[in-house]
């Protein structure tokens, strides 16, 4: 096997290398990503995990930093390749989402573009390394400061069905309760799972945290979905390991918006099954007046909170999976169970 190389990150067969790859180097900037790539030099697969896309997604970044820290070649077969902190300048500035020279939210401009402001140029430079070297992908995040999620997995149906399939599988391994397989109209465009799904590359997307803690039970979910894969993959010996003893999947999503700004107070938690019409929360004046019911505008779970004490009018207080698509039991939603 020969040697892997990432900028001037290289790393021959059965070593490993770290350093900073550069991204952007311009007039007054300068912006570097740091990689690790860990070569075993036996045969097997190329797998990339990215973390800190948004920059207080903590669980993932920790989870990404352990990983480098525990893997040697000797431990592996093929190559593992980690991206353990995409998002520096969020993460410096504890920015929720966005990145703080251009107010970009990197998990909606991929594959990016070379001629645009510096979010769109490390989401270029990002994705054509990944592209070069993945057979497939793993992009760790953790719940913003501003979400309170219920641990999921997710992928994106790129109609592709050799690639959907394997994606759909990996999600599963994941070992979350919940699995969202997304695709237009719902979910969001410009991901990093969805634009390299498009191109051929499976890919999925863990999510496990919450408000911008790094919780252990939230940094080992991490650990242990990528784990069942690379066991999955033949990268590492024994079983995948499951704790979760029923999944379900999801491929419709809601958003629920408020129609009146004031106080909000919040009447269901993440993880929440709701029914069509059930009283979400209700929007108050300093006073105590209830001048709004948030409504649930059909049956399903509720994924994401966003605890706002304020609202104004049109503020997201909560997001979810509509009820209709779960496990059919072979890795792909199609209707019954696990």
């Amino acid at each position: 096997m020969a040697s892997v190389e990432i900028g001037p990150v290289s790393a021959g067969p059965g070593e490993k290398a770290r350093g900073p790859v550069t991204v952007l180097d311009g007039p007054m900037t300068r912006l570097t990503l740091p990689v690790a790539i860990i070569n075993s030099g036996k045969p097997g697969p190329s797998l990339v995990l990215l973390a800190g896309i948004h920059g207080t997604d903590y669980p993932g970044i920790e989870a990404a930093a352990r990983i480098i820290r525990r893997t040697s070649p000797g431990d592996i077969r093929g190559v593992l390749t980690v991206f353990p902190l995409v998002n520096v300048l969020g993460f410096e500035a504890s920015e929720p989402f966005l990145m703080p020279v251009d107010r970009q939210n990197i998990n909606r401009i991929f594959p990016g573009d070379p001629a645009g402001t510096p979010s769109f140029i490390l989401a270029h430079v990002l994705f054509e390394h990944v592209r070069r070297l993945a057979d497939c992908v793993i992009d760790l995040h953790g719940g913003d400061t501003t979400e309170h999620l219920v641990p999921f997995a997710l992928y994106y149906e790129s109609g592709n069905a050799d690639v959907d399939a394997r994606s759909a599988a990996m999600a599963r391994l994941y070992d979350t309760p919940y699995v969202w397989a997304m695709s237009p109209p719902y979910g969001h465009r410009g991901t990093s799972i969805g634009e390299l799904s498009k191109i051929g590359i499976p890919a999925i997307a863990g999510e496990a945290g919450y408000l911008g803690t790094c919780h252990e039970a939230d940094v080992e979910t991490h650990i242990r979905g990528v784990g069942n894969i690379m066991k999955d993959l033949g990268m590492v010996e024994g079983e995948p390991e499951h704790t979760v003893d029923r999944q379900m999947f999801f491929r419709r999503d809601f958003i629920i918006t408020t129609r009146r700004g004031g106080i909000f107070e919040p009447a269901v938690d993440p993880g929440s099954r709701v029914h069509r019409d059930a009283i979400l929360g209700r929007i108050r004046t300093l006073e105590g007046d209830v001048i709004e019911e948030i409504r649930c505008p059909v049956d399903g779970v509720i994924r994401t909170l966003f605890p706002k004490r304020v609202v104004h009018a049109g503020s997201i207080v909560y997001r979810g999976w509509v009820d209709g698509v779960d496990d059919g039991g072979d890795g792909s939603p199609n209707g019954g169970r696990r």
